[in-house]
């Protein structure tokens, strides 16, 4: 079994990531992440006397190691020669982003519709036929990293046209075409990524009623805060371990389960802050020091 002991550098992280190196001689299959560990050490290492707001912090990190590898690349293969008037706005918003996938940002929405364009132009035609129905995409780190590797792999060329497509025609073509729903979320002031995705926290059953949606998050797949439009990171939790243990921990809900409770949905406004309320962590010299009043109303 994969394990490690006490490692040099004082910490272990855990954060979807494949959990061996190549030294490793089985096969272990899954969907693993690459960048949110990443991100992680990078926070990490140089960080003295770390506090549980600093890990607060971190839980909370926005920044996007994925797209600080993908958007350089993509722009190197986009020549601007032949970018129309109409995109130069795209290209500039781009060029300003500083790798954060913050609720308010715009280069961030703009970078996932160009990636997820980009995607399709690489592999909707490979992935087309009856046969390969049930087949999904490659992971994008998995795209990523083979482009890095041989830009001109036999994928990039689309099989549905006559000519040979290099690279950076695939390049401009998507993000020809991102700019078509770019445009229509400016239009409708919802650029900004925690208007454009956002998160829905949906009843059980289903009810929109009984459900809180379009909270303005920020995060993604690739991210510490692993925020999606319908999962992420739900219980929060920050430990410091001592004579008296201190925790925090925020949840996105409440404490009824009553829709009609003013309790209901009373933390989702923190958790979507990235607010933590303090847990109390009880010692057996605490015992009889409280107690639960149950009322009806």
């Amino acid at each position: 079994m994969p394990h490690i002991r006490n490692p040099e550098r004082g910490y272990l992280n855990s954060a979807n990531q494949h959990p061996t190196d190549s030294t490793y001689p089985y096969h272990l299959y899954g969907i693993y992440d690459l960048y949110r560990g990443k991100r992680i050490n990078e926070a990490l290492a140089p960080m003295q006397g770390i506090t549980p707001q600093d890990m607060m912090a971190l839980q909370n990190d926005n920044k996007n190691l994925f797209a600080a590898t993908a958007l350089p690349f993509l722009l190197k293969n986009l020549d601007e020669q032949y970018l129309r008037p109409n995109l130069r706005e795209w290209y500039d918003t781009l060029m300003h982003w500083d790798y954060v996938q913050s609720p308010e940002s715009f280069g961030a929405t703009v970078f996932n519709l160009w990636w997820e364009e980009f995607e399709q132009q690489i592999w909707k035609d490979d992935f087309a036929n009856k046969d390969s129905a049930v087949l999904e995409l490659p992971q994008s780190k998995t795209t990523l990293l083979w482009l890095l590797r041989d830009s001109a792999m036999r994928f990039v060329d689309d099989r549905s046209t006559p000519q040979v497509e290099t690279l950076p025609d695939i390049v401009l073509r998507s993000f020809s075409r991102m700019a078509i729903p770019a445009r229509a979320a400016l239009r409708d002031g919802k650029l900004a990524f925690g208007k454009f995705r956002g998160t829905n926290i949906n009843h059980l059953a289903g009810l929109p009623a009984f459900s809180r949606q379009g909270l303005l998050t920020g995060g993604g797949p690739h991210i510490v805060n692993a925020t999606k439009l319908r999962h992420g990171p739900s219980w929060k939790m920050v430990v410091q371990l001592g004579q008296r243990t201190e925790a925090y921990g925020i949840y996105p809900g409440g404490q009824s389960g009553n829709p009609g409770s003013k309790y209901y949905d009373n933390a989702i406004g923190d958790w979507t802050a990235g607010k933590y309320y303090p847990l109390r962590v009880f010692a057996a010299s605490d015992t009889g020091r409280y107690k639960i009043v149950f009322r009806n109303k």
